[in-house]
């Protein structure tokens, strides 16, 4: 049975269908559950494994900063030389970042793309356990692909910045 209670009058309430079950069957305990508590408790642990996502996506997207760092750096250091030769021949500083920063996109964009059919997988059968359905919007995978972009190229800047700004003669000294 269920019976919608205005709020602040559950104690009452619950006080009268007592003494009605009481008169009617007596001896047999009164046993209740209220609908929010319910739904809470159903919903539970899909907050859990909301926070615990957020937590390893955040891991995930600090440890990958880093990786894209590391690797941009080694790469700005392996190609010093090259970068001082196009300087000294006259290459501007934006050509040369535009130079550094186009393979990294290029990865990233081909790795969102790869990415795309795995998470439309996943999210589906995720999305189909609940009862009131939704649709994955592709706007939410262009905006993802926008923010790793945006994220991948403000990384890749903070490296190539240094290389392409250097003195090129600083490099090619030794040659």
């Amino acid at each position: 049975m269920n019976i919608k209670i205005a709020e602040g009058k559950i104690a009452p309430v619950m006080q009268k269908i007592r003494k009605i079950l009481d008169e009617f069957a007596p001896g047999i305990p009164m046993d209740y559950q209220f609908i929010d508590e319910s739904f809470d408790q159903m919903y539970k642990s899909d907050e859990r494994m909301s926070k615990i996502l957020i937590y390893f996506t955040l891991l995930a997207i600090l440890i990958s900063l880093l990786g894209l760092f590391g690797m941009a750096t080694f790469m700005a250091r392996q190609r010093t030389k090259e970068i001082a030769i196009h300087k000294t021949l006259g290459a501007s500083i934006g050509s040369v970042i535009t130079k550094l920063t186009k393979e990294f996109i290029l990865l990233v964009v081909i790795a969102n793309v790869l990415g795309w059919p795995i998470v439309l997988w996943l999210g589906s059968k995720w999305l189909n356990e609940f009862a009131y359905k939704t649709n994955i919007n592709a706007t939410i995978f262009i905006i993802g692909a926008l923010v790793s972009i945006a994220i991948a190229l403000i990384t890749v800047l903070l490296v190539t910045m240094r290389t392409a700004t250097s003195n090129p003669a600083d490099s090619l000294k030794y040659e």
